[in-house]
């Protein structure tokens, strides 16, 4: 969810596996809500574990840096619940729906 930058109040949404960030549209996560600040392609990349039910993010590679509450991500950090990602200047808070408790491969 954006929580402060151009896009304010949008809420992303990321599928199972690799989730690139960037301002492109081919970006799976597409942040292209005007903040020149933000990576065309590959800002950062999160990525969700379903056999261990956990979210990864790490640094996409490019020159702009990724801060993980207020820390610069340089090594893939777990990602947890109501935790920050400063991406250019845009903060997303993460909020996930798939975790320890559920996953939408459960077949209950």
């Amino acid at each position: 969810m954006v929580v402060t930058g151009p896009g304010r109040g949008h809420a992303l949404q990321l599928g199972y596996g690799m989730n690139s960030i960037g301002r492109n549209t081919s970006e799976r996560v597409c942040l292209n809500f005007g903040d020149e600040d933000v990576s065309r392609n590959q800002h950062a990349i999160v990525t969700y574990d379903p056999r261990g039910r956990k979210f990864y993010v790490q640094h996409g590679g490019g020159k702009n840096l990724t801060y993980l509450d207020e820390k610069p991500l340089l090594v893939p950090a777990e990602l947890r619940s109501d935790e920050n990602l400063l991406v250019g200047q845009t903060t997303l808070r993460f909020v996930p729906l798939c975790g320890e408790h559920f996953d939408w491969q459960d077949n209950s």
